[in-house]
């Protein structure tokens, strides 16, 4: 340690280089911490967009359906609100890029069900939103994390839901959009900023080293000129090599 704090104290040429790793380590980790955040940001907000158009289209499309089988019976209504999810399912398997659920009836006579596509509960939608969509009209979403994938833990994910009528009743139908691909290109993006400062810390190292050389190889021959001038050698001198403020030393 006494040999290290001995070297930071008289080597120049050390404290140039580690101020300067130093220095360009934590503008890199700034400037990647910023970049970083911008693209969360533009990832985030263009599926939040894309995820909420789908489900106005769907929602249209489900109460349009639900209108259409109005004149059901009793015993049919519940077929009809199962095959409502299966319409609105895109496709099978975990490749699919949402899940619906349907919960209802919200607060009428008969005992609410749900219906959903993959492992779905009403559990996984968040309690806020739940609420908001019983109570208020329209669109309403939240980020939230949810195991979309069985035997894979929980994964981000953007819920949409609203109200549907049917048969008198109201209907809370939800959409769960996985962020697994947005998710996988912010890894992509975060690791590239990774490898590429590590890459630009080493460079400006290398940088350094040249630099410090440059500076403080003339200043360590001035000071053993002057070391055996003041030892009696008058006649010892600097070589001087252009006409800069370091050659002017010798002057």
């Amino acid at each position: 340690m006494r040999r290290i704090s001995g070297l930071w104290r008289r080597s120049l040429r050390t404290r140039i280089i580690a101020h300067t790793v130093l220095l360009s380590t934590l503008v890199t980790i700034l400037i990647g911490w910023v970049l970083l955040q911008n693209v969360a940001d533009g990832l985030a907000d263009a599926r939040k967009s894309a995820a909420i158009d789908e489900t106005r289209a769907g929602m249209s499309q489900a109460q349009a359906y639900l209108d259409a089988a109005v004149g059901s019976r009793p015993e049919q209504q519940s077929r009809v609100l199962t095959q409502l999810v299966e319409q609105l399912t895109p496709a099978s398997g975990t490749n699919r890029s949402f899940d619906v659920l349907l919960y209802g009836p919200i607060r009428g006579d008969g005992l609410p069900s749900v219906r959903a596509s993959g492992d779905l509960n009403i559990k996984d939608i968040p309690e806020d939103l739940v609420r908001q969509v019983e109570t208020e009209t329209g669109i309403w979403w939240r980020f939230s994390e949810l195991a979309v994938v069985p035997n894979q833990g929980p994964s981000p994910v953007i819920v949409a839901g609203s109200r549907l009528s049917f048969g008198g009743d109201h209907y809370a139908l939800y959409y769960v959009f996985s962020l697994a691909e947005q998710q996988a290109t912010l890894t992509l993006v975060r690791d590239s900023l990774m490898v590429g400062g590590v890459f630009l810390v080493l460079l400006l190292a290398i940088v350094a080293m040249l630099v410090a050389r440059q500076v403080v190889s003339p200043l360590q021959e001035a000071r053993l000129v002057a070391e055996q001038i003041a030892a009696g050698d008058l006649q010892r001198r600097m070589s001087v090599v252009g006409e800069d403020d370091i050659a002017r030393l010798s002057i």
